[in-house]
């Protein structure tokens, strides 16, 4: 009878997300429908119920490019061979003043475009380094997030920039500009740190592969959720960086 019964349950949840996908409108589409509780589809069990926390003392490496460069060349080094990642902070110097805001205001407005006018994006597939979804793993994971997404793919190859929304084209593009260069003063200081030569990783391609993933996260009465931006880089283990070398 569980067995069934969980089957069932599968059964149902599976027609409400292909239900919900089929609208094409998003989540945002649920928010102007104007649905007054979170759907069970998104319904998460306690995040923390069998995941242990940190242990006390124990957080994130943080980069911070406003400090002296050998200080900042010291802390990537360290959290690259201890940790294989860091937060990175400060590395505002590196975009114009005002473009970040500006960037975010127009992904804004590109999810908060009249649905029909959304709709005409929507899709799952990434064929043409372009797609507008909700959830990428909708169809895959047990509870769906409360967000929308755009993912550009912007390297090795950029995609037609016609298939970049409008409302946004302009300052995705720029993005990737900026971005890359942010990127580059990072591998900089890698390379510093870990000994190798400043263009090693450069020239291993590691600023090829480029993905701008941009999540929108509508608000509505009972779920609230901020976002924020990142920046990814491959993980170096000591290893790698003594075959670099």
């Amino acid at each position: 009878m569980a067995s069934s019964a969980a089957a069932t349950a599968a059964t149902d949840r599976a027609a409400l997300v292909k239900a919900f996908d089929e609208t094409s409108t998003g989540v945002r589409g649920l928010v102007e429908s104007g649905v007054s509780a979170v759907p069970d589809i998104f319904r998460h069990p306690d995040p923390y119920a069998s995941v242990p926390l940190a242990p006390p003392g124990v957080s994130i490496p943080v980069v911070d490019l406003s400090l002296p460069a050998p200080l900042a060349t010291e802390a990537a080094a360290g959290a690259a061979r201890d940790w294989g990642f860091f937060y990175l902070v400060n590395h505002h110097a590196l975009v114009p003043s005002g473009f970040t805001d500006g960037l975010l205001a127009a992904v804004r407005a590109f999810n908060e475009l009249p649905a029909a006018e959304r709709a005409a994006h929507y899709g799952r597939s990434v064929d043409s380094g372009v797609s507008y979804s909700s959830n990428v793993d909708l169809y895959r994971s047990g509870a769906a997030s409360w967000r929308d997404t755009i993912q550009v793919v912007l390297g090795p190859s950029r995609p037609d920039a016609e298939r970049i929304p409008a409302a946004c084209r302009a300052e995705v593009v720029g993005w990737d500009a900026h971005a890359t260069a942010v990127a580059r003063a990072v591998m900089a200081l890698l390379c510093e740190g870990l000994g190798l030569r400043g263009e090693t990783l450069e020239e291993a391609s590691c600023l090829e592969g480029k993905l701008m993933v941009c999540h929108y996260y509508p608000d509505d009465e009972e779920s609230k959720t901020n976002a924020a931006e990142a920046l990814a880089l491959p993980l170096l283990a000591p290893s790698l960086s003594s075959s670099l070398s």
